[in-house]
């Protein structure tokens, strides 16, 4: 997870890389472009959880592994402050604590979950 300051909210986030994509570009072509400009990771493996269709885009949740020797470097012109590391037990408790507000991380979460318990 990261931590970003949000404007509209004027306040810190805790949330997974995310981003609008550039036109013309895959969902992985835009996934793997968030993840370079976010936390400095070109080597990921990214597996599609879902996609939604909305009207000429759309927007796709991805599962990302991370290899070991990948360094995660966080962007500076992101308005990234830290990341940390949390499995999906403590992510649980997180978002049951209401601690977890941005709603595609939300989403995110809940795909993932829905997924792992099938």
């Amino acid at each position: 997870m990261i931590r970003k300051f949000r404007h509209e909210e004027r306040g810190w986030s805790w949330e997974f890389p995310r981003g609008f994509g550039e036109p013309g570009l895959s969902a992985e072509q835009n996934a793997m472009a968030e993840l370079k400009e976010e936390i400095g990771v070109s080597d990921a493996k990214l597996i599609c959880l879902t996609k939604v269709r909305e009207g000429k885009g759309g927007t796709a949740v991805f599962l990302v592994e991370i290899p070991k020797s990948g360094k995660i470097i966080l962007g500076t012109s992101e308005g990234l402050s830290k990341y940390r590391w949390v499995r999906m037990s403590r992510l649980e408790q997180i978002v049951k604590k209401g601690q977890l507000s941005d709603w595609f991380s939300l989403w995110a979460y809940t795909v993932a979950k829905s997924l792992s318990s099938l």
